[in-house]
């Protein structure tokens, strides 16, 4: 079983990889991927898979012309410290 990640790690992870290229880091930014991060937890928690639960997100934060196929699997890169593919709400 795996514990459940806080929003705030995979916001941090998000952060530090800058995925999407927003420069959160350079603007010291580190709120640019909260509501990101809680739409992941919240699809993860949902029983979504990664791929979905990070897909959704991003096509509608960002549209279809970012949130490319390579686009998501960064993001999945990005977030794979946390295991999240066998989140265990419990």
């Amino acid at each position: 079983m795996t514990k459940t990640p806080s929003p705030e790690q995979i916001s941090h992870l998000l952060f530090e990889a800058d995925p999407m290229n927003t420069c959160c880091k350079e603007n010291d930014c580190l709120d640019e991927y909260d509501n990101l991060a809680e739409d992941i937890l919240t699809a993860l928690n949902k029983g979504d898979t990664l791929e979905n639960a990070v897909r959704q997100p991003l096509l509608i934060g960002f549209g279809e012309d970012l949130a490319t196929p390579e686009k998501i699997e960064q993001v999945m890169r990005a977030l794979s410290p946390l295991s999240l593919a066998s989140t265990d709400p419990g």
